[in-house]
């Protein structure tokens, strides 16, 4: 009697859609290619208080591309040169934008190249299809907080008049907006950024649901945009007024988080959907493109000619980033750089623990430090601060970074100086600062200029410049040199005249290069 075994529903695999299993097979692909922007997005979504609606923009387009998933199954194969340029560029873009550690550019770029890629594959369609729910993650992109000191200022000017109108004396300075009983600081949080970037996601995510045209999406979105930010005026001004009525008592005053949903919710969802039902309604799939033709399996070429083409610039990423970060490991190691010694001079050195000058650099892999003695007792202390392998949160231009100790000393005066001599530098230039003491009149000189790898400058742009290309050969090691001296005079012209002095002669004793 023969036996019949049946294990579950499984469906045979040549059952299954052909688009769908390139997605599958490509998937492992677009996950690792782009591991680093995908982390970024969640972890910005997960840490960033005002990104957080992240967490639902991203399910909310998952949704979107499961209701257009039958459009996908009929596209058709079909290679596009169009799609196959935009995503070379992208691709060699988000290399650059990763060599000049530019995270915002890689993390705009992903849903551009998951789109350049499936639209190499399957040409146009595949943008008009799966292009509108994957570009709905740019509203949780990290770019618009920009916009919040011009929203800032808008909500100052739009609540001074209607606290005017509800006869609430004010009086405004900046961001602040000072009534009798009190002042409110309209800061970061109440310029209303995050109710406009979830309206306008709102907007957008209807938009695309019932699949409108573009003058519908454009209506749907400045529609949602307006209620958002109208909702965070009536916000404010009812917290404002809820001070002022009740003497800055009100629980409102210090804790009103929830109730600006509450207001965004009454002022912006329930009208905003009352404006939609107004709106004529289309089928979804009504104006999606879709093309019922089914892929015949006869067209293996063309297949094999555009999943080949469409994956070799995303699998040149990983393989390129690891080659960089072998080659950088290996710089990184082979760098071991000291201190030059002076030898048949008027000058002594380095002395060890007798430093006087204090720069302040975040995370760096070494700092080195001496102090240099001449004959007439002149001292100058050299610094070598350096990154071997430079990345974020180690980078040797960096907001925190300061050649002096803020603390001790403050900036009077800052130039370039071009060197009368190369003196033995591989480079003829450098940044000069005059500084005074924060406790006394004494002054101080400190020269600085960076090396990046064998080549110098002095400008933190073109440093980043040529950091960003040398990243792209697999060398990340940046070093700044501080020259520092104390001035015996307490007139700044004579002190820059003093230390150019010590310190060109010092330098016509030493050799910096690496």
């Amino acid at each position: 009697m023969p036996w019949h075994v049946r294990i579950g529903n499984c469906m045979p695999l040549s059952s299954i859609n052909t688009n769908i299993k390139i997605l599958i097979a490509s998937l492992p692909l677009l996950l690792i290619a782009f591991y680093q922007e995908w982390k970024d997005y969640f972890e910005l979504w997960t840490n960033s208080y005002i990104y957080r609606h992240g967490l639902l923009v991203f399910p909310g387009t998952l949704f979107l591309l499961y209701l257009r998933g039958q459009n996908f199954k009929q596209l058709r194969v079909s290679f596009s040169r169009l799609g196959l340029a935009a995503l070379v560029v992208f691709c060699l873009t988000l290399l650059l934008a990763n060599a000049g550690n530019i995270k915002l550019v890689r993390m705009l770029l992903l849903p551009l190249l998951i789109i350049a890629w499936g639209t190499t594959i399957w040409g146009l369609p595949f943008t008009k299809t799966v292009g509108p729910p994957v570009l709905l993650v740019l509203f949780a992109a990290p770019f618009w907080d920009e916009f919040s000191p011009l929203l800032q200022w808008l909500t100052v000017a739009v609540d001074e008049g209607a606290l005017a109108a509800l006869g609430i004396p004010v009086t405004i300075e900046e961001f602040y907006i000072t009534i009798p009983s009190g002042i409110f600081h309209v800061a970061h949080g109440c310029s209303g950024i995050r109710y406009l970037m979830v309206g306008l996601y709102l907007g957008a995510f209807y938009a695309v649901l019932t699949n409108s045209g573009s003058k519908r999406t454009l209506a749907l979105i400045l529609v949602a945009g307006f209620l958002a930010l109208l909702s965070n005026w009536i916000r404010v001004a009812w917290i404002i007024a809820a001070g002022h009525y009740t003497n800055m008592e009100s629980s409102l005053v210090a804790d009103h988080e929830m109730f600006g949903w509450i207001v965004f919710v009454v002022v912006t969802l329930i009208p905003f959907f009352i404006f939609t039902h107004f709106l004529d309604k289309r089928d979804l799939a009504s104006g999606t493109t879709s093309i019922t033709s089914r892929i015949e399996s006869s067209d293996t070429k063309n297949h094999f000619r555009a999943i080949t083409s469409a994956s070799l610039p995303i699998a040149v990423i990983p393989l390129a980033l690891f080659g960089q970060n072998h080659a950088a490991s290996t710089n990184a190691a082979n760098w071991t750089p000291k201190l030059p010694t002076v030898q048949e001079s008027s000058w002594t050195g380095p002395l060890q623990h007798a430093e006087f000058w204090h720069p302040r650099f975040k995370a760096p892999d070494f700092h080195l430090s001496g102090v240099y003695v001449s004959d007439t007792l002149a001292r100058v202390q050299v610094d070598l601060i350096g990154y071997k392998q430079q990345r974020q949160g180690k980078e040797l231009v960096y907001y925190e970074n300061r050649v002096f100790d803020p603390k001790s000393w403050a900036p009077v005066a800052k130039k370039r100086l071009t060197l009368e001599e190369n003196n033995n530098l591989i480079t003829n230039q450098v940044n000069q600062i005059i500084l005074k003491s924060v406790t006394g009149p004494e002054l101080a000189v400190a020269w600085y200029w960076y090396d990046i790898a064998g080549l110098s400058g002095t400008s933190p742009t073109e440093v980043q410049l040529i950091g960003g290309f040398k990243k792209l050969v697999g060398d990340t090691r940046g070093s700044i040199w501080i020259l520092s001296t104390e001035c015996n005079t307490q007139v700044p012209e004579s002190c820059s005249s003093d230390a150019k002095h010590a310190l060109g002669e010092l330098l016509s004793n030493l050799s910096l290069s690496q």
